[in-house]
């Protein structure tokens, strides 16, 4: 990811080129985009994370200029994968790499502090950028010898996930198969089929990725246990020096 000079009037507009090819150009982050990330509206619309990108980015393409509504549009399209790798060019560039954090370790239930530099974990593929498949992909079915297409998550997919309740596993599905046996799947088609047919589909969902993967492993400052986050679920993530090195206990 290139660097670029963020600082007010001097900064050099960086044009990134995302995973699928598909190119970014950045504006200077301001508190602008800070105080989206506080509208309670916007988070439980799940377009929170878009008018956040919308508020550090210039232009998505090859358009000289773009709308507010372009802009969300082109971010709805765009998959999650480049979605990610974007969010972590806006971070890197609008705060710098440094990132100090702290974490919960679930076995142990005790904080840990850690202190990271992004564009270090980019540059030696700690968070690797993971080749698109071809899409949709087919998926058979063991038990009913059906088949099954399932597609990447986007920005319209991840505003419709934010909105579902926690235990809509089914529904969550539905929106990466885009078909079932050449049909629209429905909720029933779902909660009718056989456990080892959904746990094939779940399966395949996990294994076709694509695009920046932001997890990273932790190793618990307590207890040892090793554990994986996604950085990107941090709170500091977007709003940095929210946890100090001296709360974070480094």
């Amino acid at each position: 990811m290139t660097k670029a000079k963020n600082s007010g009037e001097n900064f050099n507009p960086m044009t990134i080129t995302l995973p699928s090819g598909l190119t970014v150009t950045l504006k200077p982050m301001t508190g602008k985009a800070e105080r989206v990330l506080e509208d309670k509206r916007l988070y439980k619309s799940g377009a929170l994370v878009d008018r956040y990108m919308m508020e550090c980015i210039e232009t998505i393409g090859d358009k000289e200029t773009m709308t507010p509504q372009e802009k969300e549009k082109a971010l709805l399209e765009m998959l999650s994968g480049d979605r990610n790798y974007l969010l972590m060019a806006i971070r890197i560039e609008g705060f710098g790499p440094d990132m100090i954090f702290t974490s919960t370790c679930p076995k142990c239930g005790k904080d840990s502090g850690y202190q990271i530099n992004l564009q270090d974990k980019l540059d030696d593929g700690t968070f690797p950028v993971i080749p698109y498949q071809d899409a949709p992909q087919r998926i058979e079915l063991p038990v009913s010898g059906g088949y099954a297409e399932i597609g990447y998550m986007t920005g319209q997919r991840e505003r419709q996930m934010a909105q579902l309740p926690d235990n809509a596993i089914h529904q969550g599905m539905l929106l990466r198969i885009e078909s079932l046996n050449g049909e629209r799947p429905t909720l029933k088609d779902l909660e009718n089929m056989h456990g080892r047919d959904l746990l094939a589909l779940r399966a395949a969902m996990g294994n076709m990725r694509g695009g920046l993967d932001s997890t990273i492993e932790l190793d618990c400052g307590e207890c040892g246990a090793s554990y994986k986050i996604s950085i990107a679920s941090v709170p500091d993530f977007f709003v940095p020096s929210m946890t100090s090195l001296e709360s974070a206990g480094i």
